[in-house]
């Protein structure tokens, strides 16, 4: 049996370029306004329609991801495994953008977009 450590998500939302932050509270704004969405996240992740009434952006994300790592832990180890055996091929920067380039543990090239904010490079979540 594998122990899972605990993640802080609230920590890695404050990581986040506003972009992102941005995005996410837009789509939390959709979802609240959707009934068939507010029902597929109480089955698929367990965030309950009264807690996501009070949700602010943030603790959607944590909810979302702390659903995803309890009930799809699949998804989580294949993205552990899969950054275990990276490898950094470059980065390419302009001016407050950046793009790193990595091989992952599949072999796959995948690249990471972050923007420069107070100072501090910021990871861009990417829509699937």
């Amino acid at each position: 049996m594998q122990i899972r450590q605990a993640r802080d998500y609230a920590r890695l939302w404050e990581t986040l370029a506003s972009e992102s932050k941005e995005q996410i509270a837009h789509v939390l704004e959709y979802v609240k306004m959707e009934p068939s969405y507010i029902s597929h996240l109480s089955e698929k992740f367990q965030i309950e329609s009264a807690s996501l009434a009070k949700m602010d952006a943030a603790g959607f994300f944590a909810a979302l991801m702390s659903g995803v790592e309890l009930n799809h832990p699949q998804v989580v180890d294949l993205q552990m495994k899969n950054a275990e055996g990276a490898k950094f091929l470059r980065t390419r920067i302009k001016d407050d953008r950046a793009v790193v380039s990595w091989r992952s543990g599949t072999g796959k090239e995948e690249q990471t977009f972050f923007i420069r904010e107070g100072g501090e490079w910021r990871p861009v979540l990417q829509r699937p």
